[in-house]
């Protein structure tokens, strides 16, 4: 590939990157209370599923050794996504997870989109009444060749969780 081409194609990745903080920032000034009110939440902090654990299933089936931080970042996005209703979740889709997969993966059939929607699914499925937001993933060395998958997750409101993605997506364009 030239180095004209590279340096086009980057150029086109950055554009589409800040094009999604300012998706980000304006879903965030626009969420309205009509989304929230959809949006119940019935479960209590005590019986809930470890996170973690529901997590690294998917870290199981679709990371590799290249790329392991990124697609734990997509995988935790998408579980994040599932908890929006579809007109805000397909906005969120389309600014965090969509160019990331346009420029950093080949997926020319399609497979690794159906498999991270199959998370949102899951989620609305299993995991409806789950009040809580993924704000931060991370392997952890516990051992010579173990590694614990550590998720911070926290009981947020969809607006709190909407301005927590803007905040951090203006970080990584400035």
């Amino acid at each position: 590939m030239s180095e004209v081409l590279k340096r086009k194609q980057r150029r086109q990745y950055e554009l589409t990157k800040r094009k999604a903080v300012k998706k980000i920032e304006k879903l965030a000034k626009n969420f309205s209370h009509d989304d929230r009110d959809k949006i119940a939440i019935h479960s209590e902090q005590i019986g809930l599923s470890n996170l973690s654990k529901v997590i690294n299933q998917y870290v199981l089936k679709l990371c590799h050794e290249n790329d392991e931080l990124q697609m734990l970042d997509i995988i935790c996005s998408c579980w994040n996504i599932g908890a929006f209703p579809d007109n805000t979740a397909n906005t969120l889709w389309d600014v965090m997870i969509e160019p990331v997969l346009e420029f950093e993966y080949v997926d020319p059939n399609g497979i690794l989109r159906q498999h991270l929607k199959d998370i949102i699914a899951q989620r609305r499925k299993d995991s409806a009444d789950d009040p809580r937001f993924i704000l931060s993933s991370a392997f952890e060395n516990v051992g010579e060749d173990k590694r614990a998958l550590n998720i911070g997750c926290k009981l947020i409101s969809h607006d709190e969780f909407i301005a927590f993605i803007a905040e951090r997506a203006s970080m990584f364009i400035k």
